[in-house]
């Protein structure tokens, strides 16, 4: 199987993990409990990892979305919290999401190396 055989083969599950604790209803609980309002939680998590940076490096990373909302929300959340705590709330969202949801006996660490193979032999380019 090639990349883009294998790409295809498992995106659904690949998109759907993310999501599911991205668009959780506990997720926004926690983000709101920070002062965060709406989606701002999601590009202050999201963006909190790239460290200390504007809001254009923030929305170059974040490709999907039209780059000014992506700057204002940014910007928004940094007057709420740090980067690295922006990140941390969102990444700590993601473990009790994955605690709460995915289940037991899947060796996840493999799973997480046979992912980035198959990212890292995928073209950027689609």
């Amino acid at each position: 199987m090639d990349a883009l055989s294998a790409a295809r083969q498992t995106a659904e599950t690949t998109g759907s993990v993310p999501a599911g604790f991205m668009m959780d209803a506990e997720t926004y609980r926690c983000g709101g409990e920070m002062g965060f309002q709406g989606i701002d939680f999601y590009f202050a998590g999201r963006g909190g990892v790239l460290g200390e940076v504007s809001g254009a490096v923030v929305a170059a990373a974040l490709v999907y979305f039209e780059p000014s909302a992506v700057v204002a929300a940014w910007e928004r959340g940094r007057k709420v919290a740090s980067a690295a705590g922006a990140a941390e709330a969102f990444a700590s969202c993601a473990a009790h999401w994955a605690l709460a949801h995915l289940p037991d006996g899947v060796d996840y660490g493999r799973l997480a190396e046979l992912e980035g193979k198959v990212v890292s032999a995928a073209s950027a380019a689609g």
